[in-house]
């Protein structure tokens, strides 16, 4: 295959790069933003991202640059136990542990394994046609590009996505998210242990990225303040996280007021199917999961894994395209449908509902919770 275009040099983007030119492979990234800065927030990555992130050489380095987790607690809003969740059972079994690092930190260890050349920045795609042969991917600058491939990596918000299938709806919830890191010192103790609290409408988390800094999120049904006033927003929320467990009380106060990032929370429904043509989509543009499970990242991975292999291993790019969705497809809308459901349940609102919620997850038996995440854990490349 001579031009293998990807739109989005996001974590997705990034890692399919890494995989195609491991298989011999040259592709090109375009990226909308002019420069690619380490932005963003903390980021969890699952024993499957780290078992795909293995087969590329990189598992080491993204354990180095984060931290490692032995347990996710999950507890109510008076820090009383709703269940523990043994990421170490998953490192015993699969060899890999939860990793939780800073976005920009994983952005650059797969910067690091690329050329300056591979990624193209402020290239911002705003269409693809001819999407049934010799695709033409066409850039906000008036310019345009053709290949023989195209692999839309461009996010919830996807251009190519919206040229494959602009039936497609991205279903907001009227949850808002809140991020941020905080320099903070934990405990040695501490630090393999993540904590979430779930309470009436909202869910606040905390993970250890480094010796020094934590990354924090709230969730909430509806908006606690305007984001466009970062000290009342500070206020919000150092008031929300006031009250839970420790180290929550404290973040927010360790945070810079200008980075704490104000997201709505969307996901995608499910496509018929990832591509048209020689245009396919991987990670948000193809299944955009919300943020509960924890998996956003880790299927974007798997994605970029199992399009590399089948396109290396498969006689042409429609054999290779449709193994590729036949090999993640099932596993990928799994997670879109069982977040969303996980989203429902920790959003509840109202004493009654929470307490009749809290009272049912105490209840789940400790194997149906490792069976499912075992089936998250197992690698469908």
């Amino acid at each position: 295959m001579e031009d293998l275009h990807v739109v989005g040099g996001g974590i997705g983007g990034l890692t399919a790069a890494i995989a195609l030119r491991q298989r011999g492979f040259d592709p090109v990234v375009s990226e909308r933003a002019t420069e690619l800065r380490p932005v963003g927030a903390g980021i969890l990555l699952g024993t499957n991202a780290l078992q795909a992130y293995d087969r590329l050489g990189l598992a080491g380095e993204i354990r180095a640059a984060g931290s490692e987790k032995s347990t996710i607690r999950l507890v109510d809003a008076d820090g009383a136990s709703l269940t523990s969740l043994d990421v170490g059972a998953l490192e015993a079994e699969f060899g890999h542990p939860f990793v939780a690092v800073h976005r920009g930190d994983l952005q650059r260890v797969l910067l690091d394994r690329l050329p300056d050349s591979v990624v193209r920045t402020g290239a911002e795609c705003v269409d693809v046609t001819g999407r049934s042969d010799d695709p033409r991917v066409a850039f906000a600058d008036g310019t345009a590009t053709t290949a023989d491939l195209v692999v839309g990596a461009d996010g919830i918000g996807s251009a190519v996505r919206d040229a494959l299938f602009p039936e497609a709806s991205v279903r907001p919830t009227g949850i808002v998210c809140y991020r941020g890191v905080a320099t903070l010192d934990l405990p040695r103790s501490r630090r393999r242990t993540g904590l979430e609290v779930w309470g009436s409408g909202r869910v606040a988390g905390v993970e250890a990225l480094s010796d020094d800094r934590v990354y924090w999120y709230l969730t909430a049904t509806r908006p606690i303040a305007d984001p466009d006033d970062p000290d009342a927003l500070a206020d919000a929320l150092a008031d929300a996280l006031g009250s839970a467990p420790d180290p929550l009380p404290r973040v927010v106060p360790a945070t810079p007021i200008a980075e704490i990032l104000v997201n709505d929370l969307a996901d995608v429904a499910p496509l018929p199917t990832w591509s048209r043509g020689p245009v396919a989509l991987l990670g948000d543009a193809a299944h955009a999961p919300l943020p509960f499970l924890g998996q956003g990242a880790g299927q974007a991975i798997e994605d970029a894994l199992a399009l590399a292999r089948n396109l290396d291993e498969r006689d042409g790019v429609p054999s290779a395209l449709e193994a590729y969705e036949a090999s993640r497809k099932e596993k990928a809308d799994r997670v879109v449908t069982a977040s969303r459901r996980m989203g429902r349940l920790a959003s509840l609102d109202g004493s009654i509902a929470c307490r009749l919620r809290n009272a049912a997850m105490r209840a789940v038996p400790d194997r149906v919770t490792r069976r499912q995440q075992r089936r998250i854990a197992r690698l469908s490349v």
